[in-house]
């Protein structure tokens, strides 16, 4: 006779279920009515919707139950060293010759709106008072100032570095590159690095097949080898790109006194160093 609810009645947090003088029982959660038995009443929590994006085209080639699905993709691969922790989707644009200030104005330029646009040059407060201005999905850029990560981070863009903090120009190799990849679709997921993050900042560029045309699976067992083609991903040296001269058989010291495993990288500029393996990486198609 206390009760104010039936079975199969849907339920809000805080609704009444039943009660009187005062004293009364409300619904914990948002749900549905599923059984009253005995001085008990059995409610069937409504969950959350949820939206999964796929963040990039391909087919669904399996499917694990109540965690998701893996999606099988074909295309270009370019990782960076930093991200602000947003995801973006749209076509390659190429700056201006002059640079992203060559397009700071009142007058939207439909050509970069919507688009990722890359550029060689560091990252300034103008630039990114541009990428806002011409509503830009994403950036790919080199690098900018480590005073400027608090406007990165409030940014509604997507910006990847592909060279890290500072005042350093994108490098010959990720540049013709992503010039090679102009107008194509491309997903940019600038994951936001923190410890124990496994994933890396990278844009995923679809490349488009001919009916029943498939690639051939990477060599992700590959082994580094004289004359490896090889970039640096930490390190005073991160982003430079280089080939592989020497694999020595016993660990190398280095300046901070580990004893590691490394190989003999010969930079584009000339300069030779000893990398640790770990600060490899290895350019594949």
């Amino acid at each position: 006779d206390l009760l104010e609810i039936h079975v199969g009645d849907q339920v809000s947090a805080g609704d009444v279920l039943g009660g009187r003088r005062g004293k009364r029982l409300v619904a914990p959660v948002t749900g549905r009515v599923v059984e009253i038995d005995q001085g008990r009443i059995v409610l069937q929590e409504v969950s959350p919707h949820i939206e999964l994006e796929a963040g990039l085209n391909g087919s669904v080639v399996s499917v694990e139950k109540g965690r998701g699905v893996e999606i099988e993709a074909y295309g270009a691969v370019l990782q960076g060293v930093w991200g602000n922790d947003r995801r973006a989707i749209g076509s390659l644009r190429i700056e201006p010759s002059e640079g992203l200030e060559n397009i700071y104005g009142d007058v939207i330029d439909t050509q970069f709106r919507g688009a990722l646009v890359v550029t060689r040059r560091p990252l300034r407060q103008t630039s990114l008072q541009v990428i806002e201005d011409q509503a830009f999905s994403g950036v790919i850029a080199p690098s900018f100032e480590p005073d400027l990560i608090g406007a990165a981070m409030r940014s509604t863009a997507a910006i990847v570095l592909t060279e890290g903090f500072g005042s350093q120009r994108m490098s010959n190799v990720i540049a013709q590159f992503l010039d090679g990849m102009e107008g194509r679709q491309a997903m940019l997921d600038a994951v936001l690095p923190i410890p124990l993050e496994t994933r890396r900042p990278e844009v995923i560029i679809n490349v488009p097949l001919e009916p029943g045309e498939r690639p051939q699976p990477p060599n992700t067992n590959a082994s580094i080898r004289l004359g490896t083609n090889v970039r640096l991903t930490r390190g005073d040296l991160a982003g430079m790109i280089g080939h592989v001269i020497g694999l020595p058989k016993e660990p190398v010291s280095l300046d901070n006194g580990l004893r590691i495993a490394c190989a003999q990288v010969e930079l584009v500029t000339g300069e030779r160093a000893f990398v640790p393996l770990a600060n490899i990486e290895v350019s594949g198609s």
